[in-house]
């Protein structure tokens, strides 16, 4: 009975064993096995997988990481031994957040899977593993400026809202910018009410993508951008910018002209043009500008720069010294003057090239005749700057000693050129001189003739009037009237061709006819002023030729007869002791007798 019972005690205990050493090597085979654990990472209510979040598996402290990985479009699968693991949400995908950040699990040797929450645990079906994701929202600014300002523009009404027309937002802009929470999708924001002065303004579209990005439509182009900004355009005017020349009412040709916005002491040019017959038109917006000539039309000079402004409301106002002023039917207005020439004027004696001082002109407009310029003359030329247009040099007095010079028109041209005008032919002078020529004033100078010995004019007489330079002045034959001549200021000399019967030629005399119609003699070389403007040359007779000298007898003496050698006459005469006057004539008288009654008796004999 005893073995028996051990017997039985014995199958018992090696029963007991096996079943312990079966047990035991499951166990450690089960705990060398690795199960499949499916991570899924979902938008919560949305199958489809959310990719960007980083997973990582811990041991049951929490401490240790064994894994970790980022979710893709798909599932991921770890292979883990039966245990307790945590399983944590490191980073979740841009634009989302998870529900829970880490789950606690347990997986069993079966290979099946229980999450533990808290005090319990639930089973998960298929060994997988669910992370849901909630969308967030992103800060979005929104700003609201002036185009002509980088800053906020406050009191402008804005309203936000879905691509599909929920409002989702409405404010009034103040002095920095809006900041709305949103999240990923299409947006609109509108100008619900804007500010006098400004146009409306179209809405504009913007995405907020699931990482937070901020994209819209700029020309045309998707960019990304930091915030959303609403620009308020301004309201454009009508301006006219009219070109003219000064005291002229049509448009002017052919200028080039520029207009720049001033803002902060920067000027930005807004437009540029060449001015035709009409206005231009200008849309422009509130602000300050300046209109400038670059190129001006031939023969203008560069208007000055012309500053005007626009106010809010469109008033149009010209700057004049320190005042603005308003400007009427939108139009700013800017003239040109003409551009002045150089203009040459000068004063000079006929054939010479010495200027003349002391000539009085003036320069008149040929169409008004008013006087541009009233001009003295001296012994250098006078420079003129006149407008392009048609003038006379009109002399008012002439210089001393000359007559005056005949008035000159001439016509100066857009480009500077000068023409000397004879009727509607001009001809042009490449020097720019227009020139007053002046002859010398003649004056009257009186020539007399007369004899030493006689009083009155002396007629026959040759003479003749030769210039310094050798060529003949005048010449003419005496009368018993003086001769008067008009002569310019000049050295001369008056020599006689001839004398009268009777007379020697009389000297040369070289004199000279002074500015002042005075005439000064050149005597013993010096100049000697001879009073009334009178010359007379003196003649002096021939000398006589006397009879030899009859030898005075004694007194009773008697002559010496006068013997013919061929005929042997003898003549005689008895002188008185006293003779006058008349005796001596008659003493010659019979002598002159006698000695041709001997003539004559000679001249009988020897014919016979």
């Amino acid at each position: 009975m005893k073995i028996r019972v051990n017997k039985i005690v014995g199958f018992v205990m090696a029963f007991i064993v096996m079943i312990s050493s079966f047990m035991l090597v499951s166990k450690v085979q089960a705990q060398q096995n690795e199960y499949d654990i499916i991570i899924s990472s979902v938008v919560k209510g949305n199958a489809e997988e959310l990719a960007g979040a980083r997973f990582s598996i811990k041991d049951s402290t929490n401490t240790n990481i064994l894994m970790s990985w980022d979710s893709g479009n798909a599932p991921h699968t770890v292979k883990l031994k039966s245990g307790k693991y945590v399983l944590v949400e490191e980073i979740a995908p841009n634009g989302y957040q998870p529900e829970v950040s880490q789950r606690e699990f347990l997986v069993f040797d079966d290979g099946s899977l229980r999450l533990i929450e808290g005090a319990s645990s639930s089973f998960v079906p298929n060994s997988t593993i669910v992370f849901n994701h909630i969308l967030v929202g992103f800060d979005v600014k929104i700003s609201n400026i002036s185009e002509d300002n980088t800053e906020e523009l406050p009191g402008v009404h804005l309203d936000l809202s879905k691509q599909s027309g929920e409002l989702i937002h409405s404010w009034t802009t103040t002095d920095h910018m809006e900041v709305i929470r949103l999240l990923p999708g299409q947006y609109r924001v509108t100008v619900q009410r804007g500010l006098q002065g400004y146009a409306p303004t179209d809405g504009i579209d913007f995405e907020v993508s699931i990482n937070g990005e901020i994209s819209r439509s700029i020309n045309g182009e998707i960019k990304v951008v930091d915030f959303v900004q609403v620009v308020n355009e301004l309201m454009k005017y009508d301006v006219f910018i009219s070109k003219m020349e000064k005291g002229q009412n049509s448009e002017l040709r052919n200028a080039k002209l520029v207009v720049k916005k001033i803002s902060n002491n920067t000027e930005t040019e807004i437009a540029q043009w060449i001015t035709t017959k009409h206005p231009q038109k200008l849309k422009l917006t509130k602000g300050e500008y300046k209109l400038e000539e670059i190129e001006a039309p031939i023969g203008y000079e560069l208007a000055q720069p012309v500053l005007f402004r626009l106010n809010i409301d469109g008033l149009l106002e010209k700057k004049e010294g320190d005042q603005w002023v308003v400007v009427n039917n939108s139009t700013i207005q800017m003239f040109n003057h003409l551009k002045k020439h150089l203009v040459v004027i000068s004063s000079v004696e006929e054939d010479k090239d010495i200027e003349l001082s002391g000539t009085q002109l003036v320069i008149k407009e040929k169409n008004t005749s008013q006087i541009i310029e009233n001009i003295t003359t001296t012994d250098t030329k006078k420079q003129l700057m006149l407008f392009p247009g048609r003038y006379i040099a009109e002399e008012i007095q002439a210089p001393f000693g000359y007559e005056k010079a005949s008035s000159v028109e001439f016509l100066v041209g857009p480009d500077s050129s000068v023409h000397i005008l004879s009727g509607n032919v001009g001809l042009e002078v490449t020097d720019k001189m227009v020139q007053l020529v002046h002859n010398l004033k003649k004056h009257d100078v009186l020539f007399s003739s007369i004899a030493q010995d006689k009083n009155g004019e002396l007629p026959s007489a040759k003479l003749r009037i030769i210039r310094q330079d050798g060529s003949i002045q005048d010449e003419w034959d005496t009368t018993e009237t003086a001769k008067i001549l008009s002569l310019e200021p000049n050295q001369y000399t008056l020599e006689e061709v001839k004398a009268p019967n009777g007379y020697s030629l009389a000297k040369a005399m070289v004199f000279r006819l002074n500015l002042d119609g005075s005439i000064e003699l050149q005597e013993n070389g010096q100049w000697n002023l001879l009073p009334n403007a009178q010359l007379q040359m003196i003649h002096k007779p021939k000398p006589k030729m006397n009879p030899a000298p009859v030898p005075q007898p004694k007194p009773n003496a008697q002559v010496k007869p006068i013997v013919n050698e061929k005929t042997k006459i003898t003549s005689s005469f008895h002188i008185p002791k006293t003779m006058d006057t008349t005796d001596v004539l008659i003493w010659f008288t019979l002598l002159y007798t006698s000695l041709l009654a001997l003539v004559v008796l000679l001249n009988i004999q020897k014919s016979k």
